[in-house]
């Protein structure tokens, strides 16, 4: 990637950049693999989650403010197989939710990741804790493993690269609790990625990627070296605060934002956090149509210098 600042007047060269770069696949023949689908779908790309090798679907579901099963079924139905949620959200009701729904259906035909917190710095009980935390979710979940765990909500290279905390992550993975391992970062700092390159150990990173981020041409660089290093890359807040304006009362184009997404060919799937019928309408929409429009590319540009809802954590 080639991208260098947000603004007016670099936004439509940067929006031509990159594009969708993926295996697209009929939705059918993808659910004939994992079990999705019966009828025709229109196609949705798919993308190798780094050294993973797990094809995902550029769209996937965000669970975390979803209380309605019918909601994960409707995604479910419709092609949509990784699901992430979070030991914390909605007290654990969430990953119960998921748990009741994947009860009988195929272990194969969903690819499901949780996150859990730590204190920091780590208190003398963190392995036995997290331990514990990891059990507790598995038994939500009604699963023996998980297909990803991710540590929740980092935001310090210590962190990223502590000892302790990289043992029980391998720790879970050798004893079959996870497939993959990772850690998601909300605030916008390219350095946890490079941390992550730096210690070879982490599979996938969750991270905050949108086209308002203060940072993005130090964002997509250390993006590209992630994916370099064989990192996986799922992008979450790619709506940028869900509205256009700073006092939150105009929704924000959710199809272009998550087609800018998805022009960074190294972003494998997005997790945008869809809770109706409606919401992932739009969303399966932008995935069975991912390339930006003039007026699509048009609209974000208009946005670029707006104050907006969205929170950098700076």
């Amino acid at each position: 990637m080639k991208t260098k600042r947000v603004n007016r007047r670099d936004f439509f060269r940067l929006s031509a950049t990159a594009g969708v770069s993926a295996i697209v696949v009929p939705g059918a023949a993808a659910a004939a693999r994992t079990g999705l689908l019966s009828g025709n779908e229109s196609e949705i790309p798919v993308r190798t989650l780094g050294r993973t090798g797990v094809k995902l679907p550029i769209l996937s579901m965000g669970v975390m403010r979803a209380d309605n099963p019918n909601v994960v079924r409707a995604a479910y139905n419709s092609g949509i197989f990784h699901f992430d949620t979070a030991h914390g959200y909605q007290n654990g009701k969430n990953e119960e939710m998921l748990g009741k729904f994947f009860t009988g259906k195929a272990r194969d035909s969903f690819f499901i990741a949780t996150k859990g917190k730590f204190d920091y710095p780590l208190k003398e009980d963190f392995e036995e804790t997290y331990g514990k935390l990891m059990d507790l979710s598995l038994q939500r979940l009604n699963m023996d493993h998980v297909d990803l765990f991710y540590t929740h909500a980092l935001d310090k290279v210590e962190e990223v690269k502590d000892e302790r905390v990289i043992a029980v992550l391998k720790k879970f993975k050798e004893e079959g609790k996870t497939r993959f391992i990772g850690f998601s970062a909300h605030a916008g700092k390219p350095e946890l990625l490079d941390a992550a390159v730096e210690t070879g150990v982490y599979d996938v990173i969750l991270l905050s990627y949108n086209f308002k981020l203060s940072n993005l041409k130090e964002t997509e660089d250390a993006i590209a070296r992630a994916a370099k290093a064989g990192i996986g890359l799922v992008a979450m807040k790619t709506m940028t605060g869900g509205t256009e304006d700073a006092a939150g009362k105009k929704k924000i184009n959710a199809e272009a934002c998550l087609k800018w997404a998805w022009k960074n060919e190294h972003i494998t799937t997005a997790i945008p956090g869809f809770s109706n019928y409606d919401e992932l309408e739009e969303c399966l929409a932008a995935a069975r149509n991912p390339e930006l429009t003039s007026g699509e590319q048009e609209y974000l540009a208009s946005l670029c210098g707006q104050e907006m809802l969205y929170c950098q954590q700076c």
